[in-house]
């Protein structure tokens, strides 16, 4: 035996190209056929990838070595190295206890995975000192560890892919570049595109708008609004579909930070039906708000009807009776007394009538117009509370001419805003600004010293009068806005067009 192996062994000692210490030393699986096809070099690292020993191989032709057609297919490649043909194929081995197996991928599930080699086969002739082709190199590269590491990644790729695939938005992966890498398939359910039509393209096609992309502004400006620092941050843009129709879409772009460079993850939400359920509920909302200022003119047509007949009616009648109260006073035997208590309750009647048809219809709306009315109302609320009213309204809101349903509505606004004053704030001073921003905005502003502002108990069911304020204004096309904090009084101005 010993006898045997020295004869095999001296080809390859002869041929002076590869060192028997090489061949135990590198990482590679080194096989070493002669001129016959028999194994003259099985090296350690072979021997540990296929789980055959030297001393069990060597000699041996492929045929004794593997399975009948694996065994064929690497013998026509022994055959091609012969004639001088260099190469190199992937393979996959079993390891099998007395016998080396290549095998295919669709047999790989017979055998226990701890027991599968996937290599790279490289072929090339061994020539001697002269030249001449004396036998073949076989290189096995164990690509196991790459193998199974590209498996993973691809399973893992594959799970985040499902996961892109199922989400109800549609989602894109972005190169810093701003070429598409991914497109799941509600992006494509919304642009009408299918993946393989976007990938490698601009992102920027997917959108009708004025992006511009250059070295001077970044992908994140770019997508997001043109700003820095602002990454994660929705923008509503229009985006173009395959057909160039456009569609509503929230865009939200998030920058993954990468080694050597980052990517962008494009969330596209097409938000069309939120869109038109915002238009639906802005078109109720108006028709709300003409409604309700329909019912205030209808309500303010009533308080005005019912003040005239109070004033026509019952206060020419309370006045004529205090005039025959007052001849009956003068006649003789009547007693002074009792006439005196009559006159007062009459008194005390008329008085109440000119202030239930002040509040239903202030006359001095009519007499002093809207401006002379609210300084009118405010001296008198002061004057019944104790309270430091300071009004300036300048003198050129006198020119500007309104509705008279504007300045109703506005009236009444400034009514219960003092009203709230002196029923919640507790406050011992007020003022009532007024001013013509420009030809056709005015600015009211009411402010207390009171006890400020509580968001909660604005928040509560049942406070009408702030709501009541709102909508007013708002139905007059105005804003209204509360400002304060709790123990610093509150401001309430008023910001009104009138044409």
């Amino acid at each position: 035996m010993i006898h045997h192996r020295e004869q095999l062994a001296r080809p390859l000692n002869d041929s002076g190209q590869l060192s028997q210490a090489l061949a135990a030393n590198v990482r590679e699986g080194v096989a070493v056929f002669d001129h016959d096809l028999r194994l003259v070099l099985w090296n350690p690292c072979l021997e540990k990838v296929t789980g055959l020993a030297m001393h069990e191989v060597l000699g041996k032709q492929v045929l004794d070595l593997f399975a009948s057609s694996q065994g064929l297919e690497i013998d026509c490649n022994l055959q091609r190295a012969m004639k001088g043909e260099s190469f190199s194929l992937p393979a996959m081995l079993a390891r099998t206890s007395g016998q080396a197996r290549v095998i295919r991928n669709r047999d790989a599930r017979m055998f226990d995975e701890s027991d599968l080699v996937w290599a790279m086969l490289a072929y090339s002739p061994w020539r001697d000192d002269e030249g001449a082709i004396a036998g073949v190199i076989v290189v096995v590269s164990d690509r196991t560890e790459r193998v199974q590491a590209k498996r993973k990644l691809n399973d893992t790729w594959s799970r985040s892919q499902a996961v892109i695939n199922h989400m109800l938005d549609g989602m894109a992966m972005v190169s810093s570049e701003g070429h598409i890498e991914s497109f799941n398939l509600a992006a494509e359910r919304s642009f009408g595109y299918r993946a393989k039509e976007v990938i490698g393209q601009n992102v920027l096609m997917l959108f009708l708008c004025p992006f511009t992309y250059s070295n001077d502004c970044t992908l994140e400006q770019c997508l997001v609004s043109g700003k820095k620092g602002i990454s994660g941050v929705g923008r509503e843009v229009l985006g173009l579909r395959k057909d160039q129709s456009t569609f509503p879409l929230e865009l939200v772009v998030s920058k993954i930070a990468l080694r050597g460079g980052h990517l962008f993850t494009v969330l596209l939400r097409d938000i069309s039906t939120r869109k038109a359920a915002q238009e639906e509920l802005g078109v109720i909302t108006e028709r709300l708000r003409q409604l309700a200022a329909h019912q205030e003119s209808v309500r303010e047509a009533e308080r005005s009807r019912i003040a005239r007949e109070l004033h026509d009616e019952l206060g020419g009648q309370l006045t004529a009776l205090r005039f025959d109260v007052n001849r009956l006073s003068q006649l003789p035997g009547i007693g002074l007394e009792r006439v005196g208590q009559l006159r007062d309750s009459l008194d005390a009647a008329i008085r109440s009538t000119r202030s239930i048809i002040s509040d239903l219809r202030p006359p001095m709306l009519d007499h002093l117009g809207l401006w002379g009315a609210i300084e009118w109302y405010a001296e008198g609320l002061a004057r019944r509370c104790a309270l430091n009213c300071q009004i300036l309204i300048c003198p050129n809101l006198e020119d500007l001419k309104m509705s008279n349903n504007v300045g109703i509505s506005l009236f009444r606004v400034v009514q219960e805003a003092l009203s709230n004053i002196v029923k919640h704030a507790e406050a011992q001073s007020i003022i009532l600004r007024a001013k013509r921003l420009d030809d056709a905005v005015i600015e009211v502003k009411i402010i207390d010293d009171g006890k400020g502002l509580n968001r909660e108990d604005l928040d509560k069911t049942g406070h009408w009068g702030v709501l009541g304020m709102h909508e007013r204004v708002r139905s007059l096309g105005g804003e209204l806005a509360l400002e304060g904090a709790p123990g610093q009084g509150t401001t309430l101005r008023i910001r009104l067009r009138v044409s």
